[in-house]
């Protein structure tokens, strides 16, 4: 995922994604970084020369971070609540658990895990049908203790991205 941001050189974004999220940096330059989990990039930063908010009401409303187990979902809930970074929603879709955050610069992130395919609500049709309930964010929350330095699972992935789009 590639994203234009407008304070790389001050290296808030980039502390936003190491220190809150966890990605490791894997290659750095003046003008662009790569973070990843592992050794795979999942984040590429690029400097512009904008001065205005680089988000518009077209494009990504968010990017969501696939992480490999529930208990990764709890490691990163605990360490990001545990920094007292704000949660903008969480949710359990009846196939998957998610946390949703938004960057410095209000670029959208979901964190979440995929449920057992056993869990799923399948329609004959093979139709999945999705929910938005409330999370047991407590019960995750409790599940892990505190790793430190935390570091997001080597296993993650972009699960997928999510864009809004004007009718036109």
């Amino acid at each position: 995922m590639v994203l234009n941001v407008k304070d790389l050189a001050g290296h808030t974004e980039t502390a936003f994604y190491t220190q809150i999220v966890g990605l490791g940096i894997l290659t750095k330059t003046e003008r662009e970084v790569v973070l990843g989990a592992g050794n795979k990039p999942l984040v590429h930063l690029i400097q512009t020369n904008r001065e205005e908010a680089v988000k518009s009401s077209y494009g990504i409303y968010h990017m969501a971070i696939l992480l490999p187990s529930r208990e990764d979902l709890a490691d990163i809930f605990k360490h990001i609540a545990d920094l007292d970074y704000p949660f903008v929603g969480a949710a359990d879709h009846g196939y998957s658990e998610a946390l949703y955050l938004e960057d410095l610069e209000g670029n959208g992130i979901e964190l979440y895990r995929d449920k057992p395919v056993a869990e799923w609500d399948i329609r004959e049709d093979g139709r999945i049908v999705g929910v938005t309930e409330e999370l047991s964010a407590q019960e995750i929350y409790d599940m892990r203790l505190k790793v430190e330095p935390f570091v997001i699972a080597k296993d993650t992935r972009m699960g997928h991205i999510h864009l809004s789009v004007k009718d036109s």
